[in-house]
C-alpha cells in the first residue's frame, strides 16, 4: 500500500502541473543512444544492489529518497547536452541552483561527453548516500561498500577514461573527480555536489545533524506510541499495553536467525521532509483520515479483513509475496524501480527517455512515500494485526494458520497476517 496508489497520484500531480513525459524508442540524438540507456540503467542497477546489500540501513522511504537523489543527479548533469531541459536543483532549491537560462548548452555534444557527465553524476550521488564519511550512519551501510569499490569504480572508469587505474578507494576518487580540471567533469561536479549539499537539509537527518544521537536517518521528532510495546513476539497483550484501539503499537517481531526485536518507527518525521514536486514539505492534515475506534467503519473494515483471511487463496499469497520485499531486498521503492527499468528495456528506450523514465518515476514514489507515511504519522494510526488480535481475542476464527498449515481455525489472540517469517520468502506460499 505504500504507494501502489501514491505512484499514480503523484504521476498525476505532476502531468496536471505542466509537466510532460513523452517517450520514443532510440533515434539519432546523442543523448538518446542505446548505448547511453545501458549506462543509465546499470547505474541505477548498482544502485538497488546497493541497497539490498545494506538492507536495514535505509528505511522505504530513504531507499525512495536515494532513488530520487541518483536520478536527479543524473538528470542535472544531462541538462546541458540537451536542447530545453531544466535542472532540478533550480525549481526545489532555488537559493542554490543555477538559473534555467543561464544553462551552458554544450554545442555538437558527443555522446560520450553525456555518458561521461552522468556517470560522474551517478558516482557522486551514490558516494555521498552510501559512504559519506562526514556522517555517522549506521555500520549496515558498510555491505555495500564492496560494490561500490568495484562494480561503481571500474563503471565510472568505462565512461570517465581519465580516472586513474590505481584508484581504488571511494573518498579518493570522489576527491579525484572534484579536482579535476576537464571540463565535462568540472560541469558534473558543480551540478551535482549544488544538489547533494541542498538535499542535505532537506529533513531527512541523512547525516545526523538533526538527532541529538547524532545518527543517520534517526528520529528527531522524540515521537512516543501512547500504547506500551509488545512484550511478546508477535502477541499483543490488549489489556496491559493498548490504550487506545487505534493508534500504534511498537511491535516485537522476530528476526533472521531466530531472534526478535522492537521495531521502531521508521522515518517519523516526513511531514518535514522536501518532497520533489513542492519547496516546501507536503500536509495533507485536512483529509479525514482513517475511520477511528467506536465508529461502524472502524469494525466494517477490520471484519472484511477477516473475510479476505478466511478464504485466502494461493494467489493472493503469492501476490503477497511479490510486494512483501523483506530481508535482502530494495523495498517497495526499489521494486518499483526495477520494473519501471523492466518498462524501459521492453520499450527499448534511448539513453534520454530511459533516464526521464527513472527520474520521473522515482521523484513520484519518493513523493508518494512522504504524503503515505506522512499521513501514517499524522493520525497515527493502528496495524490491522494489533486491532483484529485485540477485537477477537476472546473468539475462534477462520484464518491462515501459517506457513505451508492453510485455512483453519485459531484463537483471535493469535491472528497473524500473510508475511514473510524469519527471512523465508516461501513462507507465503501455503
Amino acid at each position: 500500500m505504500y504507494v501502489k496508489k501514491g505512484f499514480a497520484f503523484a504521476l498525476t500531480v505532476f502531468l496536471s502541473t505542466g509537466g510532460t513525459l513523452t517517450l520514443a524508442r532510440a533515434n539519432g540524438n546523442v543523448a538518446n543512444d542505446r548505448l547511453t540507456a545501458a549506462m543509465v540503467r546499470d547505474w541505477s542497477q548498482l544502485a538497488l544492489d546497493m541497497i539490498a546489500a545494506s538492507f536495514g540501513f535505509l528505511s522505504p522511504p530513504g531507499v525512495a529518497r536515494a532513488l530520487s537523489i541518483l536520478t536527479t543527479s543524473e538528470w542535472n548533469a544531462m541538462v546541458p547536452y540537451t536542447a530545453d531541459a531544466t535542472p532540478v536543483a533550480v525549481a526545489r532549491f532555488p537559493e542554490t541552483g543555477t538559473a534555467a537560462d543561464n544553462v551552458q548548452r554544450v554545442r555538437r555534444a558527443r555522446s560520450e561527453d553525456t555518458r561521461k557527465a552522468i556517470s560522474v553524476a551517478a558516482f557522486l550521488a551514490l558516494a555521498e548516500i552510501f559512504y559519506d564519511l562526514d556522517s555517522n550512519c549506521a555500520a549496515t551501510r558498510e555491505n555495500a561498500w564492496p560494490l561500490m569499490e568495484t562494480d561503481g569504480v571500474d563503471m565510472l572508469r568505462r565512461y570517465v577514461d581519465v580516472v586513474p587505474s590505481g584508484l581504488t578507494e571511494i573518498p579518493d576518487v570522489v576527491n579525484f573527480l572534484k579536482s579535476s580540471t576537464d571540463t565535462v567533469i568540472e560541469r558534473a561536479v558543480e551540478s551535482t555536489m549544488t544538489f547533494l549539499t541542498a538535499r542535505r537539509a532537506d529533513g531527512m537527518n541523512a547525516r545526523g545533524d538533526l538527532s541529538d544521537d547524532g545518527v543517520c536517518y534517526s528520529d528527531y521528532t522524540l515521537y512516543q506510541s501512547v500504547n506500551d510495546p509488545q512484550e511478546t513476539v508477535g502477541r499483543t497483550n490488549c489489556m496491559d499495553e493498548i490504550r487506545h484501539l487505534d493508534k500504534w503499537q511498537q511491535l516485537y517481531v522476530p528476526t533472521p536467525g531466530g531472534g526478535a526485536q522492537l521495531r521502531p518507527w521508521l522515518s517519523p518525521y516526513m511531514d518535514r521532509v522536501i518532497p520533489f514536486s513542492s519547496e516546501t514539505p507536503l500536509l495533507w492534515t485536512n483529509l479525514p483520515g482513517p475511520p477511528r475506534e467506536g465508529q461502524d467503519l472502524f469494525m466494517e473494515q477490520h471484519s472484511e479483513v477477516l473475510d479476505i483471511y478466511s478464504s485466502l487463496s494461493d494467489r493472493q499469497k503469492i501476490i503477497a509475496e511479490f510486494w512483501a520485499d523483506g530481508p535482502a531486498s530494495t523495498l517497495p521503492p526499489g521494486h518499483w524501480h526495477e520494473i519501471a527499468i523492466e518498462v524501459a528495456e521492453e520499450r527499448e528506450l534511448g539513453g534520454e527517455d530511459m533516464l526521464k523514465l527513472l527520474f520521473l518515476q522515482a521523484q513520484a514514489v519518493f513523493d508518494a512515500g512522504i504524503a503515505s507515511w506522512q499521513a501514517k504519522r499524522y493520525y497515527d494510526s493502528a496495524r490491522p494485526v494489533t486491532v483484529l488480535q485485540c477485537l477477537y481475542a476472546d473468539q475462534t476464527v477462520t484464518t491462515w494458520l501459517g506457513p505451508y498449515q492453510g485455512i483453519g481455525e485459531r484463537s483471535g489472540s493469535e491472528w497473524q497476517p500473510v508475511r514473510i517469517q524469519n527471512g523465508d520468502l516461501v513462507a507465503t506460499l501455503r
